[in-house]
């Protein structure tokens, strides 16, 4: 007869890496999956912000504090917003807001960009980095 008392705590011992590995790396992937969630509401709002501000006198201004408010739960200082009507990128309030008067019923784009890393026990699943993007497109009304 062979002992066989601590056989499965020994399996356990070997299989418990592997699961814990499992298990950091779909709570670090459903994180990441929750950023972009955030990221593309944040520029869906955005974007309804700078299609309906035609005629208002901070234009700009208004789209960035509503892009942040919408993205709250992520870093500031790490989102990247970009505006654009027409085509041509607004990067003022006077720009956004001279671009968006000559510019009724054509488009108007928000873009948000947000990095991620996806690093779980040292072994990167993005090498090179990893950005979340989204942009959204409405009609200036």
């Amino acid at each position: 007869m062979h002992e066989e008392s601590g056989v499965a705590a020994v399996e356990f011992a070997l299989i418990a890496p592997v699961l814990l590995l499992i298990a950091l790396a779909a709570i670090l992937f459903s994180l990441a999956l929750n950023n972009f969630i955030v990221v593309t509401n944040a520029s869906a709002v955005g974007a309804s912000n700078l299609v309906l501000s035609r005629g208002a006198a901070t234009p700009y201004s208004d789209t960035i504090a509503s892009v942040h408010q919408a993205a709250q739960g992520l870093t500031q200082a790490s989102l990247t917003i970009a505006l654009s009507v027409d085509g041509v990128p607004c990067s003022d309030d006077t720009s956004c807001t001279t671009a968006l008067n000559a510019a009724g019923g054509r488009p108007a784009n928000v873009a948000v960009s947000y990095p991620c890393r996806l690093v779980v026990l040292n072994i990167d699943f993005a090498p090179g980095g990893c950005v979340l993007r989204q942009s959204t497109a409405g009609r200036v009304q």
